[in-house]
């Protein structure tokens, strides 16, 4: 797979010529510099080279994306002629304990997971030291959460840099609001509009357990939307909008927005 559309037009392309005309003098000059005899230029010409041919990739996708249709990614990056991409499924519980991980056992953890699909894209102009910039196609996904990884090896382990994105995806979306003391919670498909009727809905709120020392979720009203996606739910007064979280499921498809 190689699907990828650059983001650069004719003005940046020649301002990006200039830039790597400007780099390449700039790096001829450090290249003999790291070699003198005086260690205050040679120290600083080491460091300028390690900036330059650092290995540099971020990933950016929609938080949530619908089921089954292909998803865009913004990619950009520095010295990587290829990136491998895998994507696993991976809840945003497992995906924390991971990130809490030391490096070593985190990589380890990570190549235990069955991808659900990976695959690669060669990079434009990854070895001119320069950050280039570039959409890739992510193929079509079940409901669920996933994490997509990305990196510049031929695994994360092998790898250089390994960046995680977490990606939700899901047809359903909802509207919340608080009108006069009642709590309306609207349900809607996400591609096309239209209100789903029959979804369940389940509202969460954080509080902190003192004994555990860290927040958990709490159920605090559950029921299905009617004929309009529409359901009104008795939350207590308390309850803070930035302190509830909802989880709706339709069928196969379940949207957990604390995902």
């Amino acid at each position: 797979m190689n699907s990828i559309r650059s983001l650069t037009n004719q003005t940046e392309q020649k301002w990006s010529s200039y830039q790597e005309e400007i780099l390449h003098k700039a790096i001829d000059v450090i290249e003999k510099q790291k070699d003198s005899k005086v260690d205050v230029f040679k120290t600083n010409a080491l460091n300028a080279l390690s900036l330059i041919e650092r290995t540099d990739i971020n990933v950016q996708v929609e938080k949530v994306v619908p089921v089954n249709k292909e998803a865009l990614a913004y990619v950009s990056y520095k010295n990587v002629n290829r990136l491998q991409s895998r994507i696993i499924k991976a809840s945003n519980q497992e995906i924390q304990k991971l990130q809490r991980s030391i490096y070593e056992e985190k990589f380890s953890a990570l190549e235990k997971y069955n991808a659900v699909v990976e695959w690669s894209d060669n990079l434009p102009k990854g070895n001119d030291h320069m950050s280039h910039s570039i959409e890739i196609v992510v193929p079509p996904l079940k409901s669920g959460s996933y994490l997509m990884l990305s990196y510049d090896g031929s695994s994360p382990s092998k790898s250089k840099v390994v960046i995680g994105t977490p990606v939700i995806v899901s047809d359903l979306a909802y509207n919340f609001a608080s009108i006069d003391g009642k709590h309306q919670l609207v349900v809607v498909d996400r591609t096309t509009g239209l209100p789903v009727a029959g979804a369940k809905v389940e509202a969460f709120e954080y509080n902190y357990s003192y004994r555990t020392r860290e927040n958990i979720l709490e159920l605090i009203y559950s029921g299905d939307t009617d004929d309009s996606g529409v359901i009104m739910m008795d939350i207590p007064i308390e309850a803070r909008r930035h302190n509830l979280h909802f989880v709706l499921e339709k069928g196969d498809d379940k949207f957990n927005d604390h995902e």
